[in-house]
């Protein structure tokens, strides 16, 4: 997980402690099963929704917010596992008070004859429907991961579904509301629970309007669309003046069709100032596959971002960039960028691994590397050659004075991370796009 997941869960954790009623929890009464069952079921519920409300407001996109995490494609792994966790506790949440009932029916654990609810009493007459919200909060929280996870469900419908998970934060809040212990609300977890849950519901009103992102959009039409090899496909379309450009490296969410809704592309183009945009779409599933035979010159466009801090800055004395297959895109956006301003820049080596190499494509990459002054490596998997961490050393002697750039299959990256911090590369060196919305 993420460093951040860990701060975040640690924070909340500090939270929960905060308020527990330590002497019923280590003194030796017979209540004190009792005491241990109540601290599990209501921790795991605080944890899930706060965990929940979280995730939500990572869902804004937010400038600063993308900044923070070093671009939106960091920013949703973030998302991701937020609320994979959110949705873990509270599966566990609800898993605890299922036990609770099988234990005191086979007589293992004895509920105190003075028990009472410790929700505020304001909320009492809320209880009947704030347990369904739960139940089916976390029923429909529960499908929709399965939908997430089950990578043969096509993305427009994971799309869809997903937009349904506003309402499912919206219900697992109001069953928070109402059961949340009264003493959590007189210590720090209550507030610090109401300030998450108050912006994860307006996060949540947000995105059920479909207002989140619109001030990044821009409309355009496409002015021109042509296979390239190795089922890619380029697109350029020209954008209207609300486009403000780009940086090189930087990620569009494209709508071709209002239907199916965003998809997430790299900008394959450096900006010239011009309006126009390049995109090179690989077709790697249900959705890409059909766009050859759909797109149309002329045919509306709506864009929106940039994204990503995937920026290329020169931290080091020298760079070097790794692609592999589609992920050479946002290199070629560099490249462009390079050749067009014909300045200086630190010694840059960019390793190309394709699985087979596409003459053509290959020859547009010499002569843009040749034009931006970088040293183009060629591995072309159909002949034996791969990139190990082995081979780059030795083509790159200085490798240890540089800073990596990696875009490509998620486990090639890691590998090549794993063996370069290996090898003395401070992790931080390495920079790698975590290209992956679901």
């Amino acid at each position: 997980m993420h460093r951040y997941v860990y701060a975040l869960l640690a924070l909340l954790s500090a939270a929960w402690v905060s308020s527990q009623p330590l002497a019923a929890l280590f003194s030796p009464s017979p209540d004190r099963p009792w005491a241990i069952y109540l601290a599990l079921l209501y921790g795991s519920g605080y944890l899930s929704a706060t965990m929940m409300s979280a995730a939500m407001l990572l869902a804004l996109r937010g400038p600063r917010l993308e900044s923070l995490f070093g671009g939106l494609d960091q920013l949703y792994r973030v998302h991701r596992q937020v609320a994979l966790l959110a949705v873990g506790l509270g599966a566990a949440h609800y898993a605890i008070k299922l036990g609770s009932k099988a234990l005191r029916r086979a007589g293992l654990l004895d509920k105190p004859e003075d028990a009472r609810s410790l929700s505020v009493k304001l909320f009492d007459s809320w209880h009947s429907i704030a347990k369904d919200f739960g139940e089916w909060g976390l029923y429909l929280a529960l499908a929709l991961v399965a939908v997430a996870l089950l990578r043969r469900i096509p993305y427009r419908h994971f799309a869809r579904l997903h937009r349904l998970m506003p309402l499912v934060f919206l219900l697992v809040a109001v069953h928070s509301v109402v059961f949340m212990p009264a003493p959590y609300w007189t210590g720090v977890a209550g507030p610090l629970a109401a300030l998450l849950m108050t912006g994860g519901a307006v996060a949540a009103l947000l995105s059920v309007a479909g207002w989140i992102g619109t001030r990044r959009r821009t409309r355009g039409e496409i002015s021109e669309v042509h296979p390239i090899g190795l089922g890619v496909l380029e697109v350029r379309a020209r954008l209207s003046e609300d486009w403000k450009g780009h940086q090189s490296g930087q990620f569009a969410l494209v709508t071709f069709d209002t239907r199916e809704g965003a998809h997430p592309f790299t900008i394959a183009s450096g900006w010239q100032g011009d309006g126009h945009v390049r995109f090179a779409i690989k077709s790697l599933g249900d959705y890409t596959r059909t766009l050859p035979s759909r797109l149309r010159v002329g045919d509306p466009i709506i864009v929106e971002g940039p994204y990503g801090c995937f920026d290329f800055v020169p931290e080091q004395t020298r760079q070097i960039w790794i692609a592999g297959g589609i992920g050479l895109t946002p290199f070629v956006a560099r490249l462009e960028t390079l050749a067009a301003e014909n300045t200086g820049h630190p010694p840059v080596d960019l390793f190309y691994s394709t699985r087979q190499a596409d003459p053509e494509i290959v020859a547009r990459l010499n002569a843009i590397a040749d034009a931006a002054k970088v040293r183009l490596h060629v591995l072309d998997s159909s002949r034996g050659e791969s990139l190990s961490v082995e081979r780059l050393i030795a083509e790159v002697p200085a490798w240890a004075d540089a800073s990596i750039w990696f875009c490509g299959p998620t486990g090639f990256g890691h590998a090549m991370r794993d063996g370069l911090t290996a090898r003395g590369l401070a992790p931080r060196a390495f920079h790698q796009e975590a290209f992956e919305f679901r």
